[in-house]
């Protein structure tokens, strides 16, 4: 016993340090970090500040907003509903809501659809600013796939499960968290509603100075737009130690210190693989608020959040019983699950007595197969060079700039010629023959395809940046390269474009997507206004 308790003390010393490598690397204000097992809190440590102005600095009580990890409060509330005989999970939403209205070919979305986000509904764009109004909006939009069929992301799907909770129950969402799951859990320090009462108890929340691009190394932060929400999908705020008291409870298996929270059946369907998201990095499947997935062949539940100036991470790994939970008070956190995936690989080999050796995340700057991409890339008179050294990969732009790896063949250079956009290499039979940077497209002296592409006169007038006041959506590019229309949000990721009508546009080649966009009030031939799934946005002057 005391040896795993020295291997613990040691694991804790390494999180920390990989926790104060992600303070810097990211210049985040502040964070939060609790680790727990299955009997109590192990460890707990703070960083940085909850308000850089006055530099307040983070402690144990610093409440944070932990975004979508909520939708997982709101499905047990409604799994103890199941529970209790007073809902049925394959009736229609309608059956609850008689006002519930969509433009479907399809059976009826039901609550399970809901819960796994499988009702085929757009994510939302939170216009309304609330639960009625988001769910009232879907009478606007046409269902794209088969409930049950297709993933789909969607707050709004959980904004109207949280009207179910209300309408079975008689009482707020707010109110059913707190008396059915924080209260048991004497999670005394949260918060089930985000009101301006409750803004000087928060940490504050902060955002990057530049949101039109993807992140720097360099980036500033500025205060994130205040929100306030009420809402299933996310209105949770919590500390570090509070939330290892859910997490204590989920990896007991919905038993809480006072009894059970849910039945074992209703846990089993909490934590089931309903569906694998096509676009899983980790090969995770959903289940109801959570993901469940695998890592090292143990079996891993979790969640994140975000919310307007706050990320969150919880993560348990149900077989070696820890969890973590992960709280910042900035947004824009790419490599949050990695840092919680990383410490439960380190508290999982202290249990498990192996070698405790000296951790670290990834370097951004290191590629393991940085040789692929060597070489000159042309476009025209134009052309890019890319040199490797070691596992470091360069970019020659008169001097030779780091690149940061962002995802699959994605990069992000510290230039601030090339600060918009991030450089995307195309592979053809594995072997890298070109390189994009946003509309820009450059080929390698082995790339054998098409040279030229053509396309509608009439895309010409949609190219531009677009903003909007809404800070959930905030801004956007859409850009034509080769033959193919794209929406880039700020963080780089980009969106094909696949034109449905004269000006309408769905949004991904999946053809199921329920995403659209819609160019208008053309002048001198450009869209002045392009409307993302029921968000107006506007075209602005910046590139």
């Amino acid at each position: 016993m005391g040896a795993m308790k020295n291997d613990l003390e040691k694991a804790f010393s390494i999180i920390d340090k990989l926790v104060e490598e992600q303070l810097a690397e990211y210049g985040t204000p502040g964070i939060a970090i609790g680790v727990t097992d299955r009997k109590e809190l192990l460890h707990l440590s703070t960083f940085g500040y909850s308000d850089l102005s006055r530099r307040v600095p983070v402690s144990p009580s610093t409440l944070f907003e932990i975004g979508s990890i909520s939708k997982s409060f709101a499905s047990i509330v409604l799994l103890q509903l199941l529970d209790e005989g007073r809902i049925d999970l394959d009736k229609p939403v309608a059956d609850y809501l008689p006002w519930f209205q969509i433009n479907s070919p399809f059976m009826p979305i039901t609550l399970h659809h809901l819960l796994s986000h499988t009702a085929g509904i757009m994510t939302g764009t939170e216009v309304t600013m609330g639960a009625t109004g988001e769910a009232l909006s879907l009478r606007d939009t046409t269902a794209t796939a088969e409930p049950g069929t297709y993933f789909h992301y969607s707050n709004t799907g959980y904004k109207i499960v949280g009207l179910i909770i209300e309408k079975v129950l008689g009482e707020s969402v707010p109110s059913a968290l707190k008396s059915r799951i924080l209260r048991p859990l004497a999670m005394n320090s949260s918060q089930t509603v985000i009101t301006t009462d409750l803004r000087t108890k928060l940490a504050e929340g902060y955002t990057r100075m530049r949101d039109d691009r993807p992140r720097s190394s360099r980036s500033e932060y500025v205060p994130a737009t205040w929100g306030e929400s009420d809402t299933a999908d996310g209105s949770i705020s919590s500390t570090a130690s509070d939330m290892c008291s859910y997490v204590r409870m989920l990896l007991n298996r919905g038993e809480g210190p006072s009894g059970r929270l849910l039945s074992r059946k209703s846990y089993d369907l909490l934590t089931q693989k309903v569906i694998k998201p096509a676009d899983s990095p980790d090969g995770d499947s959903y289940g109801y608020g959570l993901n469940v997935g695998e890592d090292e062949g143990h079996v891993i539940i979790g969640h994140t959040g975000g919310m307007l100036g706050f990320v969150a991470s919880m993560l348990l790994d149900m077989d070696s019983g820890f969890g973590v939970v992960i709280l910042f008070n900035s947004s824009g956190h790419d490599s949050r699950l990695d840092l919680a995936r990383t410490v439960l690989r380190v508290l999982r080999s202290a249990a498990e007595g192996k070698p405790l050796e000296p951790h670290s995340l990834t370097e951004p700057s290191d590629v393991s197969n940085v040789s692929d991409y060597e070489g000159t890339y042309r476009s025209g008179s134009k052309s890019l060079r890319f040199v490797a050294s070691g596992t470091h990969l360069s970019m020659d732009a008169g001097a030779l700039v780091s690149l940061d790896k962002r995802g699959t063949d994605e990069f992000f250079a510290e230039s601030p010629d090339y600060a918009l956009f991030l450089l995307r290499f195309g592979r053809k039979e594995g072997k890298v023959v070109e390189v994009s940077y946003g509309p820009e497209w450059y080929i390698g002296e082995s790339y054998t395809g098409p040279k030229a592409f053509k396309h509608p006169r009439l895309w010409d007038a949609f190219i531009g940046h677009y903003r909007t006041h809404n800070p959930w959506i905030s801004n956007f590019r859409v850009i034509l390269r080769k033959d193919m229309l794209l929406m880039v949000e700020p963080s780089g990721l980009e969106h094909p474009l696949v034109q449905k009508d004269h000006d309408v546009f769905g949004i991904d080649l999946d053809e199921r997507s329920p995403e659209w966009i819609v160019f208008d009030m053309i002048v001198e031939g450009k869209a002045t206004r392009a409307t993302l799934s029921g968000c107006e946005c506007y075209r602005v002057f910046t590139p």
